[in-house]
C-alpha cells in the first residue's frame, strides 16, 4: 500500500526546477539564466531570468479557481487595448497563458507576465496628481466593460461581514461590542451610496502596493489580483489609508510634503476627473475602516498559509487605526 504524504496547505515550488517548466512553454526566451522567489503569500512570486530577456512567473494559491484566473487576464487584455500602462501576461507558443503545475496540496495555476524596468512608486504633489489621474482614467476605462467571468464584488459582506467573523474569534468581548458599533456606523454610510457607473464598477482593489515608476517616469499598474466590482471611492480611499498609517512611500524625505498633503492633491485631482458627491466623501472613513479589516480578515483566514503571527501583530495596529478614526464616522467631512 502507497503512504500516504503529510497534508499541504501551500507549497513553495523549487524556483530551478519552475525555470524549466516555464521554458518548456516559452523556448522562444532562450536559456534560463536564473530563477528566483521573489515574494511568497498567498500567490507565490517568481524572476525569471533567461539569455534573452527577464520575466515574472506568478503562481497562484491552490484555491485560486481557473475561471478567476481568465477574468483577471480578461481585463487585462481590455485595458491594454485601451491603452492602459499596465504590465501584459505572454501567451505562449502553443497561445496558453495559464499553466497548471501538480503541487503537494493540488493543482496550482502559473502565468508569465513582463518584467517592468522600475522601481516601487514614490509620492510627491506630481506622482500623486499623476497617479490620481491614473486611477481616474482606470475606472473610466471600466464603466463598459462586459466581462465573460464571474466577478468578485467589494460589498457589505466582503468588506466587513465576512473580515468580522475571523476578527471577533480573537478579540475580548468588550473590544467585540465596540467593533461591532463601528461596524454598524461604517454600513450606514457605504450601502446607500449608488451602485451605478461612475460610482460603481471595477476597481483595482489595492492601488498603493501594485505600480511601477519607469526610468522615463511612466507609472505602470500590475497584479490585478484583488480587483472587482465596487464603490470607486473605496479604491482612492486607499491612498488615505496608506498617508494615514505610514504606509505611503514619498520620494522626498523630510521635504514639506506630507503624507496628508500629498492625499488632498491625489483626491483633488481625481475630482477634476470624476466628480465625488457629498455622501461619497462622508463615506471615506469608513472605506479606511473597511480596508483595514479586509487585510486583517485576510490574514486571520489565512494562517494556514501566513502564519498567525502576522495578523497578531497587526491586530493591535488595526484596532487602534479604527478607534482613532471613529470620531470622523460621527461627524461630516
Amino acid at each position: 500500500m502507497q503512504k500516504m504524504g503529510f497534508p499541504v496547505k501551500h507549497s513553495i515550488l523549487d524556483a530551478d526546477a519552475l525555470g524549466k517548466r516555464i521554458i518548456k512553454n516559452y523556448p522562444e526566451f532562450g536559456k534560463v539564466i536564473n530563477c528566483e522567489l521573489f515574494t511568497t503569500g498567498l500567490n507565490d512570486t517568481y524572476v525569471l531570468t533567461t539569455d534573452i530577456d527577464q520575466y515574472i512567473a506568478k503562481v497562484y494559491a491552490s484555491t485560486k479557481i481557473k475561471n478567476t484566473i481568465l477574468g483577471e487576464l480578461e481585463l487585462i487584455r481590455y485595458l491594454n487595448d485601451k491603452q492602459f500602462p499596465i504590465a501584459k501576461a505572454i501567451v505562449d507558443h502553443k497561445g496558453e497563458y495559464i499553466h497548471s503545475l501538480i503541487a503537494p496540496e493540488g493543482t496550482r495555476h502559473m502565468v508569465l507576465w513582463e518584467y517592468i524596468e522600475g522601481h516601487e512608486i514614490t509620492f510627491d504633489p506630481s506622482t500623486s496628481s499623476n497617479y490620481a489621474k491614473l486611477i481616474a482614467t482606470l475606472h473610466k476605462h471600466t464603466n463598459n466593460w462586459q466581462p465573460n467571468y464571474p466577478v468578485s464584488s467589494f460589498d457589505i459582506d466582503f468588506l466587513i461581514n465576512k473580515p468580522l467573523h475571523y476578527i471577533r474569534k480573537n478579540l475580548p468581548k468588550k473590544e467585540c461590542k465596540i467593533l461591532n458599533e463601528i461596524a454598524e456606523i461604517c454600513i450606514s454610510r457605504i450601502e446607500p451610496l449608488p451602485m451605478t457607473a461612475p460610482h460603481y464598477g471595477i476597481c483595482h482593489g489595492d492601488i498603493i502596493a501594485n505600480a511601477i515608476m519607469k526610468p522615463d517616469a511612466q507609472i505602470v499598474m500590475f497584479d490585478f489580483d484583488w480587483y472587482g466590482y465596487g464603490w470607486r471611492v473605496y479604491d482612492i480611499s486607499h491612498f488615505l489609508w496608506a498617508a494615514r498609517y505610514n504606509a505611503l512611500p514619498l520620494t522626498h524625505l523630510g521635504s514639506t510634503d506630507t503624507p496628508l498633503s500629498l492625499w488632498a492633491t491625489f483626491l483633488s485631482t481625481y475630482r477634476s476627473e470624476i466628480r465625488l458627491s457629498q455622501q461619497e466623501d462622508r463615506a471615506i472613513p469608513a472605506f479606511i475602516i473597511a480596508k483595514s479589516l479586509r487585510i486583517l480578515g485576510t490574514q486571520l483566514a489565512c494562517t494556514n498559509i501566513l502564519g498567525k503571527a502576522l495578523a497578531m501583530n497587526n491586530l493591535q495596529i488595526v484596532w487602534d487605526m479604527i478607534v482613532e478614526i471613529k470620531s470622523q464616522l460621527l461627524i461630516d467631512i
